[in-house]
């Protein structure tokens, strides 16, 4: 059951990197992980969003590989290695056995981009790998149409559902949410995919079961940031999951 929301119409401005990046902090602040946490299980709290995520991360990071594995001379493996050892880095800091899963499956997906470049030589290989890093980044973005629509691009200070929001919704609000998809969102999208995989880990093991004070302390941090959005949740010093997010 999706946790109610707030649709209190009045409308919050909200700043004009607000406006192109919904939560600035969310692309820059890496080191905060508590809310890198936070604000991937914020924003994927949908069936259809976390699916599309789930088959989006891996199709971009698979036509990344496929790009990195034609570098020329010792460049490939040096990049290669570097990607994959520094997203499962940064999820060992995230959460250990988090970090350790984002290793094996980046493994993985760097040995079969590695296998897949070869196979189908030059020309091909660099299409098939554009076309998945391009595809991935469609599916992320447009699976955002599960989730409820954040402030600002809500118009109102809280998520509105899509449906609510198509309702509302008037031509330049249409022309304006159109070209924020297509010139900045998209592109959000493969900026994430380049660091999400250890939160996609880490949100599937808490679904399992394990850290349950971890996911019992989150979904309060959810909870509380729908039942305030105009409270200051944008910003990763105030608040949030610091006291429990130790490791284990």
């Amino acid at each position: 059951m999706r946790t109610p929301i707030c649709t209190t119409p009045a409308a919050r401005s909200g700043t004009l990197a607000e406006h192109l990046l919904i939560v600035p902090a969310a692309h820059t602040h890496l080191g905060h992980l508590s809310f890198q946490v936070e604000m991937y299980e914020l924003f994927h709290r949908t069936r259809g969003g976390r699916i599309g995520h789930g088959l989006g991360t891996p199709a971009i990071l698979f036509g990344v590989l496929m790009l990195l594995s034609r570098a020329p001379g010792p460049a490939a493996p040096l990049l290669t290695a570097g990607l994959v050892l520094g997203i499962a880095a940064w999820g060992a800091a995230i959460d250990r056995l988090a970090g350790a899963v984002t290793v094996v499956l980046g493994a993985a997906l760097s040995a079969g981009a590695a296998a897949s470049a070869r196979a189908l030589g030059e020309g091909d290989g660099v299409a098939v790998a554009l076309a998945l890093v391009l595809g991935g980044c469609a599916v992320q973005t447009f699976s955002h149409v599960f989730e409820d629509v954040p402030p600002p691009l809500s118009g109102t200070k809280g998520f509105l559902p899509v449906l609510a929001w198509l309702a509302r919704l008037d031509v330049a609000t249409a022309i304006r949410a159109g070209a924020l998809t297509v010139g900045i969102f998209y592109w959000l999208e493969l900026w994430a995919a380049l660091r999400i995989l250890p939160l996609q880990v880490h949100h599937l093991m808490m679904r399992a079961g394990l850290r349950p004070e971890r996911r019992r302390a989150l979904d309060a941090r959810i909870a509380q940031i729908l039942a305030e959005p105009a409270a200051d949740w944008r910003q990763p010093a105030r608040g949030g999951l610091q006291r429990n997010f130790s490791q284990p």
